[in-house]
């Protein structure tokens, strides 16, 4: 027999992970269904906005805006830097750790509180 649910989430995006994750702390039986996969094949909650738009491009956004106003903008303050340089793969890193951190761990259970 097929399981029963009491709220089925369509999407673990922004507005879809914590609406089930609210409905198990309401003790409702919920799934959320996401069909997001990573590079490497992996489900991951977080949809789009998570995952590949907003949040990773707000955190590239950040560092290069750092690495401009460095460049630019600091002398202005007398605070004279040299010898900057753009470290595209630290960036990225920093990137995938802001997106890997805005997924809470156990996301698949959502009957439990958030930590």
């Amino acid at each position: 027999m097929p399981e029963q649910y009491d709220v089925i989430v369509i999407g673990g995006g922004p507005a879809g992970y914590p609406c089930a994750i609210r409905a198990g702390q309401h003790k409702l039986k919920a799934a959320c269904i996401d069909e997001w996969r990573n590079r490497d094949g992996s489900f991951a909650f977080g949809g789009t906005c998570l995952n590949a738009g907003c949040i990773p491009s707000k955190a590239m956004l950040e560092s290069s805006e750092l690495f401009h106003r460095v460049q630019h903008e600091f002398a202005v303050h007398g605070v004279k830097v040299s010898g900057v340089e753009l470290d595209l793969a630290a960036m990225q890193k920093r990137r995938a750790q802001i997106v890997n951190g805005s997924r809470r761990p156990g996301s698949t259970d959502c009957s439990r509180p958030p930590a």
